[in-house]
């Protein structure tokens, strides 16, 4: 078995204290932009690219390929839209169809015309498996307060130190989560989400792609860090996540032995201190 190649790749800097957090802040595109000319400069094409179905992560993605001068065309996983269709199972048809609606559909240039620098046509492929944990759910079940976002601002600002008292905030809740003694308060327990993501990277070990880029979250990329690097450490991965800066690159080489982290949070695309963030 050849050696192949996946990189996880965190999303650009989301819009943090702004009514729509998943939406990439300025600083954001231009941090996806820039990675992207650095796989272009590196030489790297990869034969697949994944990303969760949430807006930050599908930003992220255009971003990197306007960066890398890669055009993008969409492809669902057929077989299993056409398996809940013969089974009935109506929950995993709509899963696939969402994730196939959820893309932009690119032009075709046409099987007529023949040109030399053509960019390269890349695959893209949603996975809602490489969603981020959700905040929000987080947030309210440690304090139901907190349904209410203006009260939870006010909480911050009452602090005078809002971003500090809001990682504060949120790493309690994390940790009342990941406890597991109260998974009845949440949509989806922190067992639950280790399990997706270790099925979502089983899903590429076991595949065939020889070089697959993933633009996912903090919380899946740390938490594949801790599955592979730390015998699945609760505490490995919390450390992980308060190191992950946005568009920051891990890479895992995948041989017959499995999979293996190479490198982890690299950032070297980032031109100039601004552009490094981790929130």
């Amino acid at each position: 078995m050849e050696t192949r190649s996946l990189w996880l790749v965190r999303h650009g800097q989301a819009s943090f204290g702004k009514s729509d957090y998943d939406n990439l802040s300025e600083a954001g595109h231009e941090q996806a932009y820039l990675l992207g000319k650095d796989f272009a400069r590196r030489g790297i094409t990869p034969s697949l690219l994944v990303s969760g179905s949430m807006k930050r992560h599908r930003q992220t993605l255009a971003e990197i390929a306007a960066g890398a001068g890669w055009t993008l065309t969409d492809v669902t996983d057929d077989t299993e839209t056409a398996e809940a269709s013969a089974t009935g199972d109506k929950t995993k048809k709509d899963k696939a169809d969402r994730a196939k609606s959820a893309t932009t559909d690119v032009p075709d240039l046409g099987a007529d015309i023949s040109v030399t620098h053509a960019p390269p046509v890349l695959r893209r492929r949603l996975d809602e498996r490489w969603n981020e944990l959700d905040h929000r759910a987080l947030l309210t079940a440690y304090k139901p307060a907190y349904k209410n976002m203006l009260v939870l601002k006010a909480d911050m600002v009452r602090t005078l130190r809002p971003r500090i008292a809001f990682e504060d905030t949120f790493a309690k809740a994390v940790d009342r989560w990941s406890t597991g003694d109260f998974d009845h308060d949440y949509p989806e327990s922190f067992t639950e989400f280790a399990t997706r993501i270790n099925d979502a990277l089983g899903s590429i070990v076991d595949g065939t792609e020889e070089h697959v880029v993933v633009v996912t979250s903090a919380g899946p990329v740390c938490w594949t860090m801790a599955h592979l690097a730390a015998a699945d450490s609760l505490d490995a991965w919390k450390q992980f996540t308060l190191a992950a800066v946005n568009t920051g690159v891990t890479r895992i080489t995948i041989d017959r032995h499995g999979p293996h982290v190479l490198t982890f949070n690299e950032f070297t695309h980032l031109d100039g201190p601004d552009l490094v963030t981790n929130r």
